[in-house]
């Protein structure tokens, strides 16, 4: 992966994105900002087809939660799919972000990866990309897998996620969590 053009920190992917998350991408968040002294509900769950996701919360204006004054305030510990932007590893995805411009060719198997200020190029061949989706879908279908594997024991939803790879976090750390 080469990167053509460095992030400007604009704050433009930080609006109107879904960011899932895996469990133990949640406790190095929250985590992190128990030790910033903070504390709010920064995800929801959703389903996605049946199957429990941890979502990010976005504000009402479409911002992520964390974005503060134009820059993330969990910017040493994001989430894969934030570090990994504007490469976004999601077969779906692609096809819109090739509608909208964000990823072309450049004649060599190569794709680059554009932002939505066109600022931040990355550069990868198909087999990088190839492998790191294969990196983030086993990261994904790992937490998918460990939650319909508990969903099937019968357990209410809210059991399920304080329950799923949150180590030893105090019981007041696992928070209340909200579902949509």
């Amino acid at each position: 992966m080469e990167i053509i053009s460095k992030c400007e920190k604009c704050g433009k992917c930080c609006v109107g994105k879904e960011i899932r998350i895996t469990p133990d991408e949640y406790v190095k968040i929250r985590r992190y900002l128990k030790e910033k002294g903070k504390y709010f509900k920064f995800y929801v769950l959703k389903y996605d087809n049946g199957i429990p996701v941890l979502v990010i919360k976005n504000k009402e204006n479409g911002e992520c939660v964390f974005l503060e004054n134009g820059k993330c305030m969990i910017h040493e510990v994001k989430p894969f799919q934030c570090k990994s932007y504007p490469a976004i590893f999601n077969c779906f995805a692609i096809q819109y972000m090739k509608k909208q411009g964000l990823l072309k060719r450049d004649g060599q198997g190569n794709m680059i990866f554009v932002c939505e200020s066109g600022k931040c190029k990355i550069k990868m061949s198909e087999k990088e990309y190839l492998y790191w989706e294969s990196v983030r879908a086993k990261m994904l279908m790992e937490a998918y897998l460990k939650l319909i594997e508990i969903f099937e024991g019968g357990e209410p939803a809210e059991e399920i996620i304080k329950n799923i790879h949150f180590g030893n976090l105090e019981k007041e750390d696992k928070g209340e969590f909200e579902f949509n």
